[in-house]
Order: structure tokens, then sequence, then C-alpha cells
């Protein structure tokens, strides 16, 4: 349990502890973690301190932590600034690639609303990137069929995805 001369301490220091925060962070909330860091910093050693001019102690440790604080968000800052377009880039590359995902989705949705046949050509010629020679020769359809199936797919996909849109 603390002892009461700790507690009578910290009750008499608190507010210009927090007076000389405010005056180093310019800021009420930045002060007080800035005073609650520092006794709690003191509660955990204040047994083995030697020298009895706690006062002193309290507001040099407050004022290096403050210093230490500041130099290690100017590194983090700096850094940070070092690596902003290297994660912008990432971000982008990210972002693009789910909406295209999304896409993809809502297309292949659609796709499955059309008969096989041109749930088939759709497919190979936008998912698997296939060529209409490919895809004939695959199918095993003339080259003027995959043509025609393709065209009336794209018309049927058409009409699919402008009745999504208007439901």
């Amino acid at each position: 349990m603390k002892e009461k001369w700790v507690e009578q301490l910290i009750e008499d220091l608190y507010p210009s502890m927090l007076l000389y925060g405010f005056s180093l962070t310019k800021s009420h909330y930045e002060a007080e973690d800035l005073v609650q860091e520092t006794l709690y910093r003191f509660l955990l050693i204040y047994d083995q301190l030697e020298d009895t001019n706690y006062k002193a102690w309290l507001f040099r440790v407050m004022h290096n932590y403050y210093f230490d604080k500041q130099r290690k968000g100017k590194k983090k800052a700096s850094l940070l600034h070092k690596l902003q377009p290297f994660y912008q880039e990432k971000t982008d590359d990210l972002l693009h690639k789910f909406i295209q995902l999304k896409e993809h989705e809502q297309l292949y949705q659609a796709i499955a609303h059309l008969k096989e046949p041109y749930q088939e050509i759709l497919v190979s010629y936008y998912f698997l990137d296939m060529s209409i020679k490919n895809i004939a020769a695959i199918t095993g359809l003339k080259l003027s069929n995959v043509k025609v199936l393709l065209h009336r797919g794209r018309k049927q996909l058409k009409e699919v995805l402008s009745n999504e849109k208007l439901s």
C-alpha cells in the first residue's frame, strides 16, 4: 500500500506538474498523459531513490520523457515519410485489385444467369483470357459460331446487368 507522504506529495505537486506539462505540450490532454506517465514512473521506483528532492526528480523525468517522445516522434515521422510512397502504391494496388474482384464477382454472377453456351463462351473469353480461335478449338465450334455466341451473350449480359441495376 502507498505511504501517506507519497499521496500527499502527488496531491501537492499535481497542479504544478500539469502546468509544466501544458507549457511543454500546449495541449491539456497531452499534459495529463505526460504527468500520468511521470507519476507512474515515480511510483515504480520512489522507494529506491537516494535523492530526497522528489520534486526536482519528477520535473526532470517529465522533461526528459517529453523530449524523448518528441525525438522518437520525429524519427517515426521521417521513416513514415520515406515509406509513404511505397505504402501508397501498395494501398492503391490493393484497392484497385479489390475493385476489380468486386466487378468480376458481379460480372460472374450476371453470367451465371445466362444459358449454358453463352456462359461457357463469356467465361472463357473474359475470365480465362482465351482468344476466339482457342475457344473454337476447345468447344469444337466454328469460329463464326463462337463470334455469334459471344455477340449474343454480350447482349444478354447487358440486359441482365441493366436489370440488376434497376432492382
